[in-house]
């Protein structure tokens, strides 16, 4: 758990500066512990934790009118991805993830 927690406050940082790192660097402790297919949806959930916030800090600057010209493009994107997720096996998550295939 120590490990987990010091990556994911790593990660926390550097995405605080590069806006990716939790996503990229996760996975490399998760996948060893827990496996590919529940580190796929944890991934995600953080994601959309992390990307809400952002949101919220700094909602002064959005444009509502591109903001919803965007979700409208994204929506059906977006749930056929999650239902192709729903599918997947722990070779296709790992292969999603970008491990390696053994």
């Amino acid at each position: 758990m120590l490990l987990v927690a010091g990556v994911a406050l790593v990660a926390s940082l550097v995405g605080g500066v590069a806006a990716t790192a939790p996503g990229a660097l996760m996975p490399l402790v998760l996948v060893p512990m827990v496996g590919p297919e529940p580190v796929v949806p944890m991934i995600a959930i953080s994601a959309l934790l992390t990307n809400t916030g952002r949101a919220m800090a700094f909602r002064a600057y959005i444009d509502y009118r591109r903001t919803w010209i965007v979700l409208v493009a994204a929506i059906p994107t977006c749930i056929v991805s999650a239902y192709g997720y729903t599918k997947l096996t722990s070779a296709g998550a790992m292969l999603v993830i970008g491990g390696m295939l053994m």
